[in-house]
């Protein structure tokens, strides 16, 4: 593809993204590339309410710092092309690229990004824990999160139950009124 056509969006921490043309997802995962340019100071603390990140370096060498809940402090790692650093949700997320050159790595998010970034919250300076309101709202984002991937999954089902042969196993129960033969009816007592 040529360069005046590649996508670029800035994420909320400073970041370019890349969309990776022909990945397309039915809502399960998202998977761009990322752009870290080399810059002076940390790219912003960030966490994600309700997904789950991997980053995966492709080029270059960077440090990322993350606070999971529960840590007493950040935690820092030097990643290399190859290397990989999952981030649950509500764990605080920075990047430092002091090389240099730009590091590209995929951003692998589970559920799939929200295009309108619903689900970062940038924490100002430096890693610290999440507020009682910050985790009140990230237990509501999970829950709209399990509904979304629920309402995927099923709609996935459906799909593959449509382009299949039908069978015995696909269609809807037998009454258990049409297994059971119709009694006798009685004789005698009756009038005729």
């Amino acid at each position: 593809m040529p360069d005046s056509q590649i996508v670029e969006i800035l994420a909320p921490d400073g970041i370019i993204i890349r969309p990776i043309p022909g990945v397309v997802s039915a809502g399960l995962m998202s998977v761009v590339v990322g752009v870290i340019p080399p810059q002076a100071d940390d790219y912003r603390v960030h966490f994600h309410y309700s997904l789950e990140q991997v980053t995966y370096v492709l080029h270059g060498e960077l440090t990322a710092s993350y606070r999971r809940p529960g840590d007493l402090g950040a935690t820092e790692l030097l990643l290399r092309p190859g290397q990989a650093l999952t981030t649950p949700p509500t764990t605080t997320l920075s990047f430092r690229n002091r090389g240099p050159a730009n590091v590209e790595v995929l951003f692998i998010c589970v559920p799939a990004y929200p295009a309108s970034n619903a689900d970062t919250e940038l924490v100002g300076e430096g890693h610290r824990a999440l507020s009682e309101a910050e985790l009140r709202r990230a237990v509501e984002r999970q829950r709209l999160a399990q509904e979304c991937l629920l309402g995927a999954l099923q709609a996935q089902a459906a799909a593959l139950r449509w382009w299949m042969p039908a069978s015995t196993s696909d269609r809807a129960p037998t009454p258990r009124s049409a297994l059971v033969p119709n009694p006798a009816p009685k004789l005698g007592g009756g009038a005729r």
